[in-house]
């Protein structure tokens, strides 16, 4: 069985480090999502508001996943500050790492 693992990570780099970490415990890139806010959003009429749309619809997926409101509201204020989420899906001994 799949769980799916959810990190906040300061930077782009130290996520992608994690990445090529469980790359390298048998996580196939496929189960691997990296997500960070974009730099800008499309705005599509004149109602159009993009990056509450962004962190309503994250929000909800995180819910869904089983994060609580405090999680999802910490998720989303990291990714407001510049932080990266990064989430992995795969059998659970493969998600647990020993980083240095």
């Amino acid at each position: 069985m799949s769980e799916t693992v959810v990190g906040l990570f300061e930077s782009p780099i130290a996520a992608n480090q994690l990445v090529a970490a469980l790359n390298a415990n048998g996580i196939a890139s496929d189960g691997i999502r990296v997500l960070a806010k974009p730099a800008s959003f499309p705005v599509n009429s004149a109602t159009s508001t993009p990056e509450i749309d962004f962190g309503a619809a994250l929000y909800r997926d995180l819910h869904s996943m089983g994060a609580t409101d405090g999680e999802c509201e910490a998720y989303l204020d990291g990714l407001t500050r510049g932080n990266v989420l990064v989430f992995a899906t795969g059998p659970p001994a493969r998600l647990i790492l020993k980083l240095p």
